[in-house]
């Protein structure tokens, strides 16, 4: 009985092992200069976007390497934010930083 409570430790440790310590990056996060400027990442690797002017987007992400691809849907354009603390600095034109709400 105590040989099988050690093997089930053992496998339910080699399950959690890679989620112990990693920092969910889920979430909303919101644009600096204007609130009403956000995306918010879910945790099935989808986001939905608001921008200025109340317009919309979805698509899908993913984070490696210390940087996140929101990729946007239908057209495939791929908006990249690297990761500074909490916050997501996005690469493209205009920049800007997003920090977790």
């Amino acid at each position: 009985m105590v040989k099988e409570y050690v093997i089930l430790a053992i496998i339910l440790t080699g399950l959690f092992s890679g989620c112990i310590g990693n920092e969910s990056i889920t979430g909303k996060y919101v644009y600096e200069k204007d609130s009403k400027v956000y995306f918010i990442l879910h945790e099935d690797g989808t986001f939905n976007e608001w921008f200025e002017g109340g317009s919309s987007g979805s698509g899908t992400y993913r984070y490696e390497k210390n940087r996140l691809y929101l990729t946007n849907l239908p057209f495939g354009n791929v908006d990249v934010f690297t990761k500074n603390g909490t916050a997501f600095e996005y690469e493209g034109k205009g920049g800007g930083r997003y920090v977790k709400e």
